[in-house]
């Protein structure tokens, strides 16, 4: 896997992209993949990451897209991801409004292990 691609997933419980963002090794109850574009590799990769959480009983899979990336969000969105609640919102600061350039996406895994 190269260093370019994460997809963070967990069955701790906790949000999977805390791991992403942390930096954290890869564990027992975690999977890391970032992808930055869209290809058939993107696709055959997401399809695998599924297949394993769905495997190892992970319940949802996270991803970071791009707002800028529409063409990105629409394919994630057809295959059933939606912005997550960890997404983080625009925040204001005395001067100004600073607004972030991604959303978290995340998908259920459905008969996920338990």
């Amino acid at each position: 896997m190269s260093d370019k691609r994460k997809l963070a997933a967990s069955n701790t419980g906790e949000p999977a992209a805390k791991y992403a963002r942390k930096g954290r090794k890869d564990d027992d109850d975690t999977l890391v993949k970032r992808t930055n574009a869209l290809s058939i590799e993107t696709f055959r990769d997401l399809y695998v990451a599924e297949d394993i959480a769905q495997r190892v009983g992970v319940r949802k899979v996270m991803l970071t897209c791009f707002l800028s990336n529409a063409k990105a969000r629409r394919f994630y969105e057809r295959r059933g991801y939606t912005r997550d609640l960890c997404s983080p919102d625009d925040r204001k600061t005395r001067k100004r409004v600073v607004e972030v350039d991604y959303v978290i996406m995340s998908k259920a895994i459905e008969n996920a292990p338990l």
